[in-house]
C-alpha cells in the first residue's frame, strides 16, 4: 500500500559514508550508509491549535547519487513523496520510497 503526499522541498543534501557506534550492541563495528537527505516544509496539522504555518523536515531516501536526478530543478519546488507502509514495525511506520517533481503547480 502507498501514499503520495505533496511538500516543497527546500534543500537536497548527499549523505554517505560510515558510521562507528561507541556503544550498544554493534558497538565499533562499521556500518555504511547512502542516503539522499531531502529537506522539505510541512504544514501543522491543522486540527493543531498550538501551532501555526509550517515546519522544516528531514526525510531520506536509500542512495544519494539520487541527487544528480535533481540537480537541475531550482529549489523551493513542490515534490511529490511516495511513502510505503513497513508493517514489520509495531505500529507499522511510513517509509519513503520516491520523489518526483509535482505536475500540480497550483499553490
Amino acid at each position: 500500500m502507498s501514499q503520495t503526499q505533496t511538500l516543497t522541498v527546500i534543500g537536497l543534501k548527499q549523505s554517505k559514508g560510515e558510521f562507528t557506534p561507541e556503544n550498544g550492541k554493534n558497538k565499533g563495528v562499521a556500518t555504511p550508509y547512502d542516503n539522499l537527505n531531502i529537506y522539505a516544509v510541512q504544514p501543522f496539522p491543522e486540527g493543531d491549535m498550538d501551532a501555526l504555518g509550517a515546519q522544516q523536515q528531514l526525510f531520506k531516501i536509500k542512495g544519494s547519487g539520487n541527487f544528480y536526478r535533481f540537480k537541475d530543478i531550482e529549489l523551493p519546488a513542490k515534490f511529490d513523496f511516495e511513502f510505503e507502509f513497513d508493517f514489520t514495525k509495531t505500529p507499522p511506520r511510513p517509509v519513503l520510497k520516491d520523489i518526483k517533481l509535482s505536475t500540480d503547480l497550483q499553490d
